[in-house]
């Protein structure tokens, strides 16, 4: 019992070793994300980085957000499109609908708005 007591430990631990490793993008793909996408510099020292592309057949901007004032350090999300009168504007809520993301880009102008709690936090967005 006491080399079981032993064992077990040890492959535990060697198993933890043999973890699948993570595919790496190709210099390629990184330079296509990089070509594609565009820094914003908004209000409150928030900064976005967004990416835009589509997932199965939606399209959806890949946001990077870091705010100070939200709490943000790069946050990584990815909000599908919806409808706008002007512009591109997509959005995400979790399940509750406590929480909500909705970004609006028209020309080198964006808006993002944070709504948590029932609060809204907007940010005028410019790109650079």
């Amino acid at each position: 019992m006491k080399k079981l007591l032993l064992v077990v430990p040890f492959l535990a631990s060697l198993a933890a070793c043999t973890s699948t490793p993570v595919a790496q993008p190709t210099p390629s793909q990184v330079l296509a994300v990089q070509a594609n996408s565009q820094t914003y510099k908004c209000d409150n020292n928030t900064e976005v980085v967004a990416f835009y592309t589509q997932n199965d057949n939606t399209n959806v901007a890949n946001l990077k957000i870091t705010s100070p004032m939200l709490g943000l350090n790069q946050a990584a999300m990815v909000l599908k499109q919806d409808v706008s009168g002007s512009g591109t504007r997509y959005t995400l809520a979790n399940s509750a609908k406590t929480t909500m993301y909705d970004w609006a880009v028209k020309g080198n102008d964006a808006a993002l708005t944070v709504t948590s709690q029932g609060r809204d936090y907007d940010f005028v967005c410019s790109a650079i």
